[in-house]
């Protein structure tokens, strides 16, 4: 019984101490276009397709990594974002997608049709 209480004990104080952790990231937003993307903007890294009419309602949150989190933050990950206090694009995301391989320590938030963002924020797993 003691082994199975201080192994439930092991296995939270670790889920607590992963959500603790940020990481500081560069943060950018993209379109699903071929521009930004490549022949296929609507399929993601992960073969995903993005429903635009989703995408423009807000309702898909997804972003792409860098290659270099990718083992951290694999697809399907569901992460939150920080950028500063009331900042709107603060909030939980799902990976499901990379970046192209000259980025580093970066992600990309996909929206509809933003054509401007950059920030420095953070980002953790969601517990």
């Amino acid at each position: 019984m003691k082994h199975i209480i201080l192994s439930f004990f092991l296995a939270v104080s670790a889920s607590l101490s992963i959500a603790q952790e940020w990481r500081d990231v560069s943060i950018t937003v993209y379109n699903p276009t071929a521009s930004q993307c490549d022949g296929s903007p609507l399929i993601t890294a992960c073969n995903s397709r993005i429903d635009t009419t989703k995408l423009k309602q807000g309702k898909l949150r997804w972003i792409a990594v860098s290659r270099d989190l990718l083992e951290e933050f694999p697809y399907g990950t569901s992460v939150y974002l920080w950028i500063a206090p009331n900042h709107p694009k603060n909030g939980s995301y799902r990976v499901k997608d990379t970046m192209n391989k000259r980025y580093t320590n970066a992600i990309d938030i996909l929206t509809y049709n933003e054509k401007r963002g950059k920030w420095k924020g953070k980002l953790q797993r969601n517990p």
